[in-house]
């Protein structure tokens, strides 16, 4: 009878572990949808142009040092060896980490395929990272990681993008719909013919997806045309 109860109590408490991180999870993942919905802040764009391309909102200019080579910031952007995303890459046998917030803030730390091993990233020991080479147990990073020089702002607009990164997806993506942008001509200088290619276009394109919309557009010129095209119910 002991035993019975034990066996019972052992399972009720899985069984409440399971629905609080059931519902952390939820919680978790709603959070994320709402985050996709809404748009960049200003701080997050200003951190996606210097995270893509190297450009400053400061107006300073912002270098990046090799050994004792110093370069632009635009020739070294992040992206470059991190990958659009954040998720990381690896090319002529140099691996650049994930660099999205989620993983850089693990609780449990970081060990690397060199051995290097520290704890999880804070908004401090990112910037020390990034300015001085060095992970926040004080270990050298690899050569090939730059350091930078860059004023405070351009480092908060950065820390701001790369905890957005991972849901900041392409405009006209979602879950469930797909928007997809062409240029064709005007409908009231050749006929037919923009309606023609937006059906064969149409027709292309796997049935197992819905399509919301076509735009529609000329050069100088906009016009819309909506198309509804539902997966196949077979």
């Amino acid at each position: 009878m002991n035993r019975l109860c034990h066996t019972l109590l052992i399972l009720l408490c899985a069984f409440g572990a399971f629905l609080i991180l059931s519902d952390r999870s939820a919680t978790a993942f709603q959070t994320q949808i709402e985050s996709q919905r809404r748009g960049l802040s200003p701080e997050e764009k200003r951190g996606k142009a210097f995270y893509l391309r190297g450009e400053s909102s400061s107006g300073q200019e912002i270098t990046a040092l090799m050994g004792e080579i110093e370069v632009p910031v635009t020739t070294l952007s992040c992206a470059g060896c991190h990958g659009a995303r954040g998720e990381g890459k690896t090319e002529g046998g140099v691996t650049a980490g994930n660099l999205t917030w989620s993983h850089l803030t693990k609780p449990y730390g970081h060990t690397h395929e060199s051995g290097r091993k520290h704890s999880a990233f804070s908004e401090t020991s990112f910037v020390r990272t990034v300015t001085a080479g060095v992970d926040p147990a004080g270990n050298k990073l690899s050569v090939a990681m730059p350091t930078y020089r860059m004023p405070l702002k351009d480092m908060s607009d950065l820390l701001a993008y790369l905890k957005r990164i991972e849901t900041d997806f392409d405009p006209g993506v979602s879950e469930t719909s797909i928007v997809i942008g062409t240029l064709l001509p005007a409908r009231n200088t050749m006929t037919g013919l923009a309606q023609a290619m937006g059906n064969v276009l149409q027709a292309y394109l796997p049935r197992s997806i819905t399509m919301v919309a076509f735009i529609i557009a000329k050069l100088n010129c906009a016009s819309c045309m909506e198309i509804q095209h539902r997966p196949s119910q077979t």
